[in-house]
């Protein structure tokens, strides 16, 4: 079992009354080079936002929630190998991972694919020597914290390849209280993408 880590950064600054979320990534090769990870842009930005812009976005529920933002994610690997992907990060609920200091934000994959073939993902939670498969597989898959992806068939077996791509949707959430600001914040989500191989 091989690991490669992508570090991802995402903040929110609020200067006044404005907000400004990026979410940027850095690529790492595991010890032995044979996989590398990549996201197709450095950052995420919602540009800046009012509070009342915000409120705009708030629902019921007490959130308002940001336009959802896309990137793609791409992994190649020396040799042919079996991949699971996690977002290593802190948890703000079972579903969601920690994005200022009450919000959340989510993860979700979908259109994967594995040496240029349609690919489904299975949700594994990371145990004993490697990830568990913990799901059916489906065309798109949120991650969760302590919950990965991995690259299966639709009869969920492992599938094998080494060029993976996939579309990547970040959907960020702030409590409304919070942006009750007099001046400037920053809200900040940290993770950390791993891929597993095999």
């Amino acid at each position: 079992m091989k690991i490669s880590s992508l570090r991802t950064l995402g903040w929110l600054a609020l200067p006044a009354t404005a907000a400004v979320a990026a979410l940027a990534a850095t690529p790492a090769l595991a010890d032995d080079a044979e996989c590398k990870l990549v996201l197709s842009q450095p950052s995420i930005e919602y540009g800046q936002l009012t509070r009342g812009q915000l409120l705009d976005y708030a629902s019921t529920s007490g959130e308002a929630s940001l336009d959802p933002r896309f990137i793609t994610l791409t992994a190649t690997c020396g040799k042919p190998a079996s991949m699971s992907l996690f977002l290593r990060s802190a948890a703000a609920d079972t579903e969601r991972f920690r994005f200022a200091e009450h919000g959340g934000y989510t993860v979700r994959l979908s259109e994967a694919r594995l040496d240029g073939q349609p690919a489904y993902l299975s949700e594994v939670s990371a145990g004993g020597p490697g990830p568990l498969i913990a799901s059916q597989p489906e065309a798109a898959l949120q991650l969760k914290p302590g919950y990965g992806a991995a690259l299966t068939s639709l009869a969920g077996q492992p599938a094998v390849g080494s060029h993976l791509t996939a579309r990547v949707e970040v959907q960020a959430r702030i409590p409304v209280e919070a942006t009750r600001v007099s001046g400037v914040q920053r809200w900040q989500g940290r993770g950390t993408f791993e891929l597993i191989t095999r």
